[in-house]
């Protein structure tokens, strides 16, 4: 047994290198691009002011892991107009203020590949007065009467820690861009934004098997030839 032993750990070392490769590395990916936000009301029409887009509006050489979700990034800022106002409003200046939200991102580059472009939108609310939005109930932050808002993104669920992911096809790879935006509250929101890369299932070379085969084979020979000792 002991004999078996002795060589089945190097048959089997290889065996780990050919099918999975070094489990502790953690590759990443570079992201490009460019970003911008509209409005369906803009700040001299009653809704939020925008600002602290993330990368002044360019994006450049971000690392994105592969496999697994990066780190938050802030998206950009929006801040409330002082009273509620505009085609947006309802209720008077101390009314409730409702903003469609626009995220753009074009000329985005995976590793420098082939551009591509998406969107997401979600819904800013501002509350100036009376109980707190049902968005931002339970948030830590918010007062429960007063101003209160929120940016909800769509698909994202009405809360003040819901999120949403969208899986944007990378171009001429298989692979994928998933990007989580993620739900903000309280006066001047700022929203965070996650990426990851998912790479296509990889499918083994014919050669990759046959020598995969070969140890496996070794394996089973040692097996008997220490049976039999």
């Amino acid at each position: 047994m002991k004999h078996f032993l002795k060589h089945l750990l190097p048959a089997s070392a290889l065996i780990a290198v050919l099918w999975g490769g070094s489990a502790y590395a953690v590759p990443v990916d570079t992201l490009s691009a460019s970003v911008s936000v509209s409005e369906q009301y803009n700040s001299a029409h009653g809704g939020p002011s925008v600002s602290g887009l993330i990368g002044g509006g360019t994006i450049s050489g971000l690392s994105v892991p592969i496999g697994s979700l990066g780190s938050h990034h802030s998206a950009f800022t929006l801040n409330p107009a002082g009273t509620c106002s505009g085609g947006g409003c309802v209720g008077g200046s101390n009314g409730t203020e409702t903003d469609l939200i626009t995220f753009s991102f074009s000329n985005v580059k995976v590793n420098g590949g082939t551009p591509f472009s998406f969107s997401e939108t979600g819904t800013f609310t501002a509350k100036y007065h009376g109980s707190e939005l049902s968005c931002a109930v339970g948030d830590g932050v918010s007062p429960s009467s007063g101003q209160t808002d929120c940016l909800v993104w769509t698909g994202a669920s009405n809360t003040w820690n819901g999120s949403t992911m969208l899986s944007e096809s990378i171009p001429g790879t298989g692979n994928t861009l998933d990007v989580v935006f993620y739900n903000k509250t309280d006066w001047s929101v700022t929203p965070a934004i996650a990426f990851e890369v998912v790479d296509a299932p990889a499918v083994a070379e014919p050669s990759t098997f046959a020598i995969l085969g070969i140890g496996v084979l070794g394996l089973i020979a040692f097996g008997r030839r220490a049976t039999y000792r």
